[in-house]
């Protein structure tokens, strides 16, 4: 990868850890929740392609 694809992946990283502490700043509690739900299906399918055993 470039230099600029990888910067563009950590200001995305960084924006988006930047919403979720504005989201628990404003509505607490809640929002912290709802972005961990949001985030299940993500890791599920993360650990299926990490273990899928017909690999690359």
């Amino acid at each position: 990868m470039s230099d600029s694809a990888e910067a563009a992946i950590f200001v995305a990283f960084a924006l988006a850890v930047l919403a979720i502490a504005a989201a628990v700043v404003l509505w607490g509690l809640p929002a912290l929740v709802l972005s961990a739900l949001a985030v299940v299906p993500v890791m599920f399918a993360f650990y299926i392609a990490i273990s899928w055993p017909f690999g690359r």
